[in-house]
Order: structure tokens, then sequence, then C-alpha cells
């Protein structure tokens, strides 16, 4: 069963600005490594979508896909990240899957 949640966004030093955030600053970032900073390890960006059609005067609801490491199961709960071009941020991460070669995690903007 796929699990959604929403987005639990902290601004740091360089990071990303929440009332700004959007799709595209995602999209073209698929197939890139984002640093767990509490953990020796990293996610990387498997898909960008959006979500539905979203309200006038707003950006589209969207949805991000990451594919981590097998040995480090991460709870369902914030991490903090790190990426080239994005900086430093958090995000509610929900674990939403398991295959022979990734564990899968999902956190929706809305």
């Amino acid at each position: 069963m796929l699990m959604q949640c929403v987005l639990d966004w902290t601004m740091t030093e360089g990071g990303l600005q929440l009332d700004r955030v959007q799709l595209e600053d995602f999209a073209s970032r698929v197939g890139a490594s984002f640093e767990l900073r509490a953990e020796s390890a990293a996610l990387v960006l498997r898909e960008a979508r959006a979500v539905g059609q979203g309200h006038p005067g707003r950006a589209v609801p969207f949805s991000l896909l990451f594919d981590g490491p097998i040995e480090v199961p991460l709870p369902q709960g914030t991490h903090a990240l790190e990426s080239a071009g994005l900086g430093q941020f958090e995000l509610f991460l929900v674990p939403v899957g398991i295959t022979t070669e990734a564990r899968q995690y999902e956190a929706i903007f809305n």
C-alpha cells in the first residue's frame, strides 16, 4: 500500500524557500543523489511527478520518490538532506516499499 505524507519543511541557510519550491525544482534532478546528513548514506531521486491539478494561485502538488540503500532503513519522519544546487533541507519521508535493490521513500508537497 502506498502511503502519502505532508511535507515537513525546515529552512536552513542556503536551502530552498518553501513558498517557492515547485515540481520543476526536483524534476531536473531525477537520478541525482541526496545525502542523508545524519547517516552515512544517500537517497537517489527516482521520480518527481504531479499529484493533482492544484488550486488557482498555488503550485501544483507533487510527489518525490526516492530509492535508499537496503542496509540503511529509515523510519518514517523528518530527515536532513543535502543536494548540490538545492542546499540543505529537511523532508518528512515515508517508507513506501522495498525491492531487492532498494528501500523506497516518498515525500508529498501539497
